[in-house]
């Protein structure tokens, strides 16, 4: 399981790379930047309540996933399944349901958190 968590976080990783910058003429345009230390409060929370708090929250744990605190967030997201989820990986159910897949900038984010060891900064 550890592996298949490890090779879903480099795919993620890879394909953040790869499109988190463009070439606008010679200036190349940086739209996402991972090269720091990935901050929970700053980064990681604002890309949960946008889309993900709405059905995974006290009033509705939709799916059984109950996230809207740090220990909730940290608990799921060390779960390979969160990973699987938000990049429609085959075998996952696709998040957000109904909703379009997430920035490969955002899920960049949420992968080099997870990599991290989720700290809570």
């Amino acid at each position: 399981m550890k592996k298949i968590f490890a090779f879903l976080c480099f795919i993620v990783l890879v394909s953040c790379y790869s499109s988190c910058f463009y070439r606008k003429g010679d200036e190349l345009v940086i739209t996402c930047d991972t090269s720091n230390a990935i901050s929970y409060s700053q980064k990681v929370l604002p890309i949960f309540q946008n889309n993900c708090y709405t059905c995974h929250t006290n009033s509705s744990s939709g799916g059984g996933w109950l996230m809207g605190n740090y220990n909730r967030d940290k608990s799921i997201s060390q779960s390979a399944r969160l990973v699987g989820a938000i990049n429609h990986a085959s075998g996952f159910s696709a998040m957000p349901k109904n909703g379009a897949k997430l920035s490969a900038c955002e899920i960049g984010t949420i992968a080099k958190w997870i990599n991290e060891g989720c700290p809570n900064n």
